[in-house]
């Protein structure tokens, strides 16, 4: 057996076998047959099943002719008669040869996903259950190999909402087809992000039977033309996140006769920005501006209220912001000729601030302004002086990151709205007596002391972001309210405390990404109350017994079972890559709902049938051999 092609005759693009019989292009979607010399007509295959016999050479040649004539003549009457011909093929709806719309997902991606929002098969659910979902966002992760599929039931508004949303994790070597997306006809939310994997968004892309989509974001190099030919009601469109290659595609966005808001993703050198007058009814936008040298026809856009300029290192005349006093928003990044913000007293209206990565040197300009509630300051090298910030009294989110070694700073406690903050380590003692703020992030610190959190009376959720080396972890034991802890690339070490470690009884969810959690000689994990307990596969844990030093990477999870048995509240658990070959120590869980063993060694379930509250169970690449005993409650994924 051969490949026709190696390589995509197209793009140039990697093929991916489908079947025994075809591959397919990642890319571009193009199809390649794969030569095993069996007889081939219109590119399928004829499977000869029957003994060949002698046949006369002149028939032969007589039904040859006579074959390929009938061929060219339905060929032919076809494109004569330009008649639409309706079929159903599965749950494919299909006109006129071109795919329109699916009923179900058909990918394995597609199914998978489902099958997991509503936790049973896929031939259980129906089409009205696939209406509920109302937002789907779409991203590929290419480090860790995964679809992120964000969704939820509910309707989204805007980007400036607290919006709840779930998340599904999907291995990219499952193939995910855009036309699955089409079997969600209650969506008003669809994006793609830019993602590049996503099969079928080449070959017949389709958006049909979405007739309640409002914001839509495209694939990568997806034009604008295919989107708006796609769109079944291009009308109704309000939020449209695209690319803009040239001026008849800006001109074609006049079809839109709705849109409020756009983003555009990334914008042609050969685009003339004089043409973006066209778009001066607009109410919100957002331009990757790399190619962008000139702003100045900004300044016919009052009607803003929302801007956002990413990567516009090019631009030095920002005069034109001064003309836009409805604006609500503003964001700039990467403005490496942007020095000073005097353009925001101009803004009355201004709520959200995000500038990163710019050349300002302080935050004068926004003293004393009311309306400010958000704050997002990062990189910016020359900044030396953000004393200001105390004078923003309804701030409610700050979030603060600097290079620059000599700041001159005072004390936030005192803002008693702020109540979500994120800060690199040495800005933490900003805040170090705030009774407000709930929601804190701390990045890139070591040596962090958290001695310094004793006094926040009301912080709820703590996410400790590429930091090691803690001290005073004991603190964390006096804080009533914390709820949530979350490390992202950090280390918490109980072993090297030389003080009490007593129990955080108030934590009830913990979570460990790329971390490393060191419980030493402790005999349990001090956190007693646990609801939802995550170590997820990048994740390390290690102890030490009779002055050994244990670590999962030699052992795996085998030795955590033993350290978690006091946390009788907990209902999630999820530990991948366990290595643990039995379940014996489950039954003290009794409220479990949901358990991921994936890629572990268990191949007997049977002690599961002691939770009756077990609702979910994730056994993907692990050799179960009795799944079948467990109640018919429990969706499986496998």
């Amino acid at each position: 057996m051969k490949f026709v092609n190696l390589k995509c005759s197209n793009c140039g693009g990697k093929l991916k076998i489908i079947n025994n019989h075809l591959a397919r292009c990642n890319s571009c979607q193009s199809e390649f047959i794969i030569d095993d010399e069996k007889n081939i007509v219109n590119n399928y295959i004829i499977h000869n099943h029957t003994k060949k016999k002698k046949t006369n050479s002149l028939l032969i040649v007589i039904l040859s002719i006579f074959v390929i004539t009938s061929i060219m003549t339905i060929l032919i009457l076809g494109i004569a008669s330009k008649s639409t011909v309706t079929k159903e093929n599965f749950n494919t709806k299909i006109v006129g040869d071109i795919y329109q719309y699916l009923e179900k997902p058909e990918s394995e991606a597609g199914v998978a996903f489902v099958e997991q929002v509503f936790r049973k098969n896929i031939d259980n659910i129906k089409p009205e259950e696939l209406q509920k979902i109302k937002y789907l966002s779409v991203t590929s992760d290419s480090r860790s190999e995964n679809w992120n599929l964000t969704y939820s039931f509910e309707d989204w508004s805007n980007p400036f909402d607290d919006f709840e949303t779930k998340k599904i994790v999907l291995s990219t070597d499952l193939a995910l087809n855009a036309l699955d997306f089409t079997s969600f006809s209650g969506l008003t939310y669809l994006d793609f992000n830019n993602t590049s994997d996503i099969e079928g968004m080449y070959d017949a892309f389709s958006l049909k039977n979405l007739d309640n989509l409002i914001f839509y974001g495209g694939d990568f190099n997806q034009s604008l033309d295919e989107i708006i030919d796609a769109l079944p009601q291009p009308k109704k469109l309000k939020y449209l996140k695209v690319q803009i290659r040239n001026d008849n595609q800006l001109h074609r966005l006049q079809e839109l006769t709705n849109l409020e808001n756009l983003d555009i993703t990334y914008l042609a050198e050969e685009v003339t920005v004089a043409n973006m007058n066209d778009l001066n009814q607009l109410k919100s936008l957002a331009i990757n501006g790399y190619n962008l040298k000139d702003i100045s026809w900004l300044s016919n856009f009052s009607k803003l209220t929302s801007l956002s300029l990413s990567n516009v290192s090019k631009i030095s005349d920002y005069s034109s912001l001064y003309s836009l006093a409805n604006l609500e928003n503003l964001s700039i990044n990467s403005g490496d000729k942007l020095n000073n913000i005097d353009f925001v007293k101009n803004m009355p209206k201004l709520k959200r601030l995000s500038l990163d990565n710019t050349f300002i040197h302080d935050t004068k300009d926004i003293a004393n302004k009311e309306t400010i509630i958000s704050l997002h300051l990062t990189g910016n090298r020359q900044l030396n002086n953000i004393e200001s910030i105390s004078s923003l009294k309804n701030l409610k989110n700050l979030h603060l990151e600097s290079y620059s070694d000599n700041i001159q700073t005072t004390n936030l406690s005192h803002l008693g709205n702020l109540t979500d903050v994120t800060v690199s380590g040495k800005f933490l003692g900003l805040i170090d007596q705030s009774s407000s703020v709930k929601k804190l992030l701390v990045v890139k610190s070591s040596d962090l002391d958290l001695g310094i959190l004793r006094n926040m009376s009301s912080l709820e959720t703590l996410i400790l972001n590429d930091v090691s080396d803690m001290v005073n972890l004991s603190t964390l034991s006096h804080l009533d309210k914390l709820k949530k802890l979350t490390l992202e690339k950090s280390k918490i070490n109980f072993h090297s405390n030389s003080e009490q470690i007593d129990l955080i009884p108030s934590v009830e969810e913990l979570t460990l990404l790329d971390s490393s959690l060191v419980l030493g000689t402790l005999n349990q994990l001090p956190f007693p109350n646990l609801k939802y307990f995550e170590i997820d596969q990048e994740s390390d844990f290690s102890v030490r017994i009779n002055n050994k030093y244990m670590a999962s990477s030699d052992y795996g999870l085998t030795l955590l079972p033993d350290k978690i048995k006091n946390i009788t509240n907990l209902e999630t658990l999820i530990i991948p890559n366990s290595r643990l070959d039995s379940l014996d120590f489950i039954n003290v869980f009794k409220k479990l709902k949901v358990l991921d063993i994936s890629n572990s060694y268990i191949t007997d379930v049977t002690p599961l049938n002691q939770l009756q509250d077990l609702e979910l169970l994730d056994i993907r690449n692990t050799p179960v051999k009795n799944k079948d005993i467990l109640s018919n409650k429990v969706f499986i994924i496998k």
